[in-house]
């Protein structure tokens, strides 16, 4: 079975390190692969004590050598914790440690070959929709599916992050939820702003993206829907499995989306990416820039802030339409 990797993740699960990857099949199928019969590891001089490397599960001598000669063992660890403890202890004390700065995920891809694509073989079990495979052999191939995208925006206010409404558009037809009283209209009118989040949820699910995209999706869009879910009781359940959720970045004061089974990406963070520079990275000045074209709120700061207010008080679908753009 062919398949296309979108996200991962992994945790030390009583005593073990265990690997959840994220995919589609060829036949656009969600797979859930999980692997936790890879252990963490990295290499030490060979001349390192044996009591040194207590913590580690095996030590294998090999005929390997480090850059300079020196001949190496490998250690294996049960848990992904035991090895970073094991290797800040044993540099505290001034022993060399190799590889150990490569993430255990990393280097089950790489010795896998795996870019994106891979074959998987294994024992699968299907529930519902759902496939999931325990441990199956992984090998790298060329294949690129055709992923569906769901493009996502969001209109609030601005000093208490109210919802006014949700754009979306790509895997679906064009649409906008928003909070007023029922009107005939192109767009979704709900109640309230719990109700305009259940409805968002219910599409994402009925959809099935497997890319979420837009302009600072993750630092805004993605973190205001997760706080207003989070302020109405509602589960912010937008992944394909559970635990769907926006966290701040371990390595910048930026938001990570931690979404299983889709991948969120960011056109700003993409932009800059390719080395793309512009004076400003607002979404009208680079689609000004790149397209010719702008929003129909042109204006900036305090005056955009009451010029979406002012259009929710009184021209809803004026609003709807510019949250479309």
């Amino acid at each position: 079975m062919r398949c296309f990797l979108l996200n991962y993740s992994s945790s030390d699960i009583k005593g073990r390190y265990e690997i959840t990857f994220y995919a589609v099949t060829d036949t656009h199928t969600f797979i859930k692969i999980i692997v936790d019969s890879f252990r963490p590891l990295f290499f030490v001089p060979s001349t390192i004590p044996l009591e040194k490397t207590n913590a580690a599960a095996e030590r294998k001598t090999l005929s390997l050598k480090a850059m300079d000669g020196t001949p190496v063992d490998c250690l294996y660890f049960s848990t992904f914790g035991s090895s970073i403890e094991c290797a800040r202890k044993l540099r505290s004390e001034g022993y060399p440690v190799y590889e150990s700065d490569i993430h255990p995920v990393d280097r089950f891809l790489m010795e896998r070959f795996i870019c994106g694509s891979f074959e998987c073989n294994g024992t699968i079990q299907q529930t519902g929709d759902l496939l999931m495979s325990k441990n199956p052999v992984l090998r790298g191939v060329d294949f690129t599916p055709e992923l569906q995208v769901m493009s996502i925006d969001i209109e609030t206010n601005a000093a208490t992050e109210q919802i006014y409404s949700i754009a979306l558009s790509g895997c679906i037809d064009n649409t906008v939820f928003i909070v007023g009283p029922q009107v005939e209209s192109r767009y979704n009118y709900c109640t309230d702003e719990k109700e305009l989040l259940k409805q968002f949820i219910q599409c994402v699910k009925k959809a099935d993206p497997d890319i979420f995209i837009g302009w600072n999706v993750i630092d805004y869009d993605l973190r205001v829907i997760q706080s207003r879910c989070a302020k109405h009781g509602i589960p912010f359940d937008i992944g394909r499995d559970r635990y769907a959720r926006i966290v701040p970045s371990r390595n910048s004061s930026q938001m990570s989306a931690r979404i299983p089974g889709r991948l969120v990406m960011d056109v700003p963070v993409m932009l800059r990416s390719y080395f793309y520079t512009f004076e400003e990275y607002s979404l009208n000045f680079v689609a000004s820039e790149m397209l010719g074209k702008t929003k129909n709120i042109e204006l900036t700061d305090q005056d955009k802030i009451n010029e979406i207010n002012r259009q929710y008080a009184e021209d809803k679908e004026q609003l709807a339409a510019y949250n479309l753009q």
